[in-house]
C-alpha cells in the first residue's frame, strides 16, 4: 500500500506509530442497503491500493486506514460509482455514506 518511515535511530527497540482510523462505508440506494457490492480503495490521486471489501447485509464495508485522504469506488450491478475524496481521521470511525442514486456511474 504505502511506506512509512521512522526517524533515524540507534536502538533496536524503536517504535513506529501509524495513526489509523476506521473507514465505515455504507452503500444504499433509495434508502435500501446494498448487499454484495465491491468497495475498492484508491489513493487521493486515484491509484488503486490493491484492497477491496464486499458490503454485508447492512450495506457496510470497513477499512482500517492510516489517517490521510482516500477515494472509494463501488462496483454494483455492472456499474462503477466513485466517491469524492474522504479524509480519514485517526482514532475515529469515519462514516462514508454512499447513496448510489446520487452518484454518476461510469
Amino acid at each position: 500500500m504505502q511506506q512509512f518511515w521512522s526517524d533515524d535511530f540507534q536502538s533496536q527497540d524503536t517504535t513506529v506509530t501509524i495513526y489509523q482510523g476506521l473507514a465505515d462505508i455504507h452503500v444504499h440506494r433509495s434508502g435500501v442497503d446494498v448487499e454484495g457490492a465491491k468497495v475498492y480503495l484508491f489513493s487521493e490521486a486515484a491509484s488503486y491500493m490493491g484492497w477491496y471489501e464486499t458490503t454485508d447485509s447492512s450495506g457496510r464495508a470497513e477499512f482500517l486506514l492510516p489517517d490521510r485522504p482516500y477515494k472509494f469506488r463501488i462496483d454494483e450491478g455492472g456499474s462503477q460509482y466513485w466517491t469524492s475524496v474522504t479524509n480519514i481521521v485517526a482514532g475515529q470511525a469515519n462514516l462514508v455514506e454512499v447513496n448510489l442514486d446520487g452518484l454518476v456511474k461510469s
